[in-house]
């Protein structure tokens, strides 16, 4: 089981750093090639088309990274004022949520996606089937989940006393003397 959670681990965060990382390039090129294109009148159609898509699977596929590490926006205000076990368990709560959130996303999603299966449809510039830019939604929600269940088996340890508290980003930037004066 802890070896096949490391693969998938890694897999994972091959896929959050190296394949992002490359589209993320990919895209730049691509607006650097529309801008040099327009810039000598000769605009490019498929462009703007394909960088758009590149970006939204680069947003949705770096967004489970942000759940692995606990990185996603929030308040932090509850956080800071729990100590202890009861921060675990808002945090557990709040992990809870968000799973439910995710299922219900690749759940819709995968209806989505197989009614668009039915009755395909194809962008106008490149003609790609409109299924590959709306699965990136419904892929992200599924990373999100592997990386939000492993961040819930983590937090449950640190409830029953396995790992360590962790501290808030609050906490950190204290320590290293980032308060307010």
């Amino acid at each position: 089981m802890v070896k096949a959670n490391q693969i998938l681990d890694r897999v994972l965060n091959f896929f959050e750093t190296y394949v992002c990382a490359v589209l993320f390039f990919i895209t730049c090129a691509i607006i650097f090639i529309q801008v040099v294109f327009r810039a000598l009148g000769l605009p490019v159609g498929w462009t703007e088309e394909s960088a758009r898509y590149l970006c939204i699977w680069v947003i949705y596929l770096a967004a489970s990274k942000g759940v692995r590490n606990g990185n996603h926006m929030s308040v932090d205000l509850l956080p800071m004022i729990l100590k202890g076990k009861a921060r675990v368990v808002l945090y557990i709560i709040a992990s809870l949520i968000s799973l439910a959130f995710f299922f219900m996303l690749c759940y819709v999603g995968m209806q989505v996606l197989s009614s668009m299966g039915v009755r395909p449809q194809y962008s106008a510039a490149n003609k790609i089937n409109m299924q590959f830019a709306y699965a990136a939604p419904y892929v992200g929600a599924g990373m999100m989940i592997v990386r939000g269940l492993q961040r819930l088996v983590v937090l449950v340890k640190q409830l029953i006393g396995v790992l360590p508290m962790e501290e808030t980003e609050s906490e950190k930037m204290m320590k290293q003397g980032g308060e307010a004066e």
